[in-house]
Order: structure tokens, then C-alpha cells, then sequence
């Protein structure tokens, strides 16, 4: 008689979890839902964002940054602790990448040629 008690109680805690994962697998299922609306609504704020950007700039009414506008002064700039040389424009601190790039390869080569020399 207590194996059938123990059992039926066994059943009745099965029964509970089952019940109560169903619960939390609708709770699960809302939140995708909403989340899923969250997204469809940023979506749309993005392509409404893309299309007003792409309308001014077509118009050209687009505000130019400080790169932009900069009439650059380049110059090679060394920061303390670092081997390489840079070359930036300290107006606008914007950095003419493929120059440093070169510049860095020359110097590059210089210190091998000085090494084997």
C-alpha cells in the first residue's frame, strides 16, 4: 500500500512539473512574440532612417564633418612609447591610413637594411 501511495505521489509531482513547464513554455512563447514585435518595430524605425538619410543626401543636406571640411595639414607624428610614425592632420585628428602605411614600410625596410648592413 505505500509503494501505491509513494507512486500516486511520484504522479502527482510529475504531473505538477509537466504542468508547470507548459506554463513557462507559454510565458517562453509571449516573450518571443514580443520580442519578435520589438524587433519588426526597429526595423521599421531603421529603414525610415536610411530612407530620410538617403533624401538629404540626395539633396546634399547632409552636415560634413571636421575631416570633411579640414583642409589637411598632414605631418608625421610620433607618440611616445610606439615605433611607428604616423601620418595625421593635428587640425582635425583624422590619420591618411595608406600613407602611414607606406611610410611604415619604409621605415621598416630601412631597419632591416641597417641590421644586415
Amino acid at each position: 500500500m505505500e509503494d501505491i501511495i509513494a507512486i500516486n505521489h511520484r504522479l502527482l509531482m510529475l504531473e505538477t512539473a509537466v504542468q508547470q513547464m507548459a506554463n513557462e513554455k507559454e510565458i517562453m512563447k509571449g516573450r518571443i512574440n514580443y520580442l519578435s514585435e520589438t524587433v519588426d518595430v526597429l526595423m521599421r524605425n531603421v529603414n525610415d532612417l536610411e530612407q530620410k538619410v538617403s533624401s538629404k543626401v540626395d539633396i546634399g543636406d547632409v552636415p560634413a564633418t571636421n575631416e570633411q571640411i579640414c583642409k589637411h595639414e598632414w605631418t608625421n607624428i610620433r607618440i611616445p612609447g610606439d615605433d611607428g610614425i604616423y601620418v595625421a592632420c593635428p587640425k582635425c585628428q583624422s590619420v591618411d591610413v595608406e600613407e602611414t602605411r607606406r611610410l611604415s614600410r619604409e621605415l621598416r625596410a630601412q631597419k632591416e637594411e641597417e641590421q644586415n648592413g
